[in-house]
């Protein structure tokens, strides 16, 4: 499960080995939360992040 306080755009989740897939890859996301079906990979060491948080 994702959460956000606010609007999200593109939303990219990815793990410490980057073999990690997911039902989406990358979404925007409204405020609250959002349930990601995880097809294989582990997820443990999750890193999320939105272009937002791009410098």
């Amino acid at each position: 499960m994702v959460e956000a306080k606010t609007f999200a755009k593109n939303v990219e989740i990815r793990n410490k080995n980057d073999d990690l897939v997911l039902e989406d890859i990358f979404f925007d996301m409204d405020p609250g939360q959002r349930i990601i079906k995880v097809k294989r990979g582990q997820t443990d060491e999750l890193n999320v992040r939105s272009v937002y948080d791009i410098h």
